[in-house]
């Protein structure tokens, strides 16, 4: 296709995952009425007007964001005339001017910008394999430039109420404390809203800081998610799932919160408010842990070693509880001195404990994927129910 000097005459790439998402929310609704012409006024009259091959119809009727796979199926198909310009003809052949006038401003950012940083990395389109995964306006730009998609430090729940501290937390903590946090926010357009938190909530939020008010839990959906989390955390034996903060009187008191202690916001008179909550955030390193605890000090070891009296012996673990320990204090039959026996008593204790710690982590992890199973399929089905 020639160019012409029109400045919306650029490649569809140019569009922002912003702009993007909100085509998505116009177009992605089902609609009845066509135009004069039999075009549907939906993405299925965009990809007939796109010339989409029809062996994608199956899957783009199935997929959460149909219009988002139109538009990256038609950059990949039609190189050359994916353009912005295109783009907004074939609104405007829908009968979609409402569409034309919404989107108008964030386009010509999306031209500036791109004229801009004309040596900014190419957005490949999103494959269709990867497009399921895709939650957050953060997966567009990760998976496009080639990088896994990234954990969150906390999902931040909230009632639009709330919306002016919800902003003022997610600044203070990404841009003074470098942590990441997503909200319902950041969720793309397309598919459903409880299927998405549920999925960020339980596989890529480490927390999700609640903030209270009296209007959070008016909503049902709100509740279920708190009620949700907190069962969730239970099951993963995770105490500080929920980090709640209250930044205002709250009068209306939930039993799902519970005893949980509050962050107030009002007491940063007596602590820094932002530092508490960074470091309630914050995951612990279980790997560093279990290091420190798995290795005594070296007089400890020396002394439970090299202890004269057999019925002294204690496991050096603490927090491993033996099944036999009549194995270990029962006194033996030869009560050698030699450097020798005291090591082959110490090797058969080391080797015990180090069996017995195999064999508690083996049925911790059935058990534990056991319940988890039981557990998942009881609540994705009630907050579908919820949902719907």
């Amino acid at each position: 296709m020639e160019k012409t000097n029109d400045p919306r005459d650029i490649p569809i790439k140019a569009l922002r995952p912003k702009t993007k998402g909100l085509i998505s929310d116009l177009l992605n609704p089902q609609t009845f009425i066509s135009t004069p012409d039999g075009i549907m006024r939906n993405w299925q009259g965009l990809a007939g007007l796109c010339k989409i091959n029809g062996n994608y119809e199956a899957s783009l009727v199935n997929n959460p964001d149909p219009t988002s796979k139109v538009l990256n199926l038609w950059q990949t198909q039609d190189p050359d005339d994916s353009t912005i310009k295109q783009f907004i003809l074939f609104l405007e052949e829908m009968d979609r001017f409402d569409v034309v006038a919404d989107i108008d401003e964030l386009i010509d950012e999306d031209i500036r910008i791109y004229r801009e940083n004309p040596q900014r990395p190419v957005v490949k389109p999103v494959s269709l394999e990867a497009d399921k995964y895709i939650i957050t306006t953060h997966d567009v730009e990760t998976i496009c430039q080639g990088r896994p998609l990234e954990n969150y430090d906390a999902f931040l729940l909230y009632d639009e109420d709330d919306s002016d501290f919800a902003i003022q937390v997610l600044e203070t903590m990404e841009k003074d404390y470098n942590m990441r946090l997503c909200c319902k926010g950041h969720l793309l357009g397309g598919g459903l809203e409880m299927d998405k938190v549920i999925t960020l909530i339980t596989q890529r939020c480490n927390r999700v800081v609640v903030i209270l008010s009296d209007t959070l839990f008016k909503s049902s959906v709100n509740d279920y998610l708190v009620r949700f989390t907190q069962a969730f955390g239970i099951a993963s034996d995770t105490d500080r799932k929920i980090v709640p903060i209250a930044y205002k009187d709250v009068t209306i008191q939930s039993v799902h919160i519970g005893n949980t202690y509050i962050l107030n916001y009002k007491r940063m008179l007596y602590f820094n408010f932002w530092d508490r909550l960074r470091d309630s955030i914050r995951v612990g390193d279980i790997d560093k842990m279990k290091l420190a605890r798995s290795k005594p000090d070296k007089e400890t070891t020396k002394s439970a070693v090299n202890a004269n009296n057999d019925y002294e012996l204690k496991p050096l673990h603490q927090a491993v509880q033996l099944n036999n320990l009549d194995a270990i204090n029962r006194p033996p039959s030869n009560l050698s001195t030699s450097a020798d026996s005291k090591e082959e008593k110490k090797s058969g204790l080391f080797k015990m404990l180090k069996e017995h710690l195999k064999k508690e982590k083996n049925n911790s992890v059935k058990q534990k994927a056991k319940k988890n199973k039981q557990f998942y399929k009881k609540h994705i089905k009630e907050a579908t129910t919820v949902a719907n």
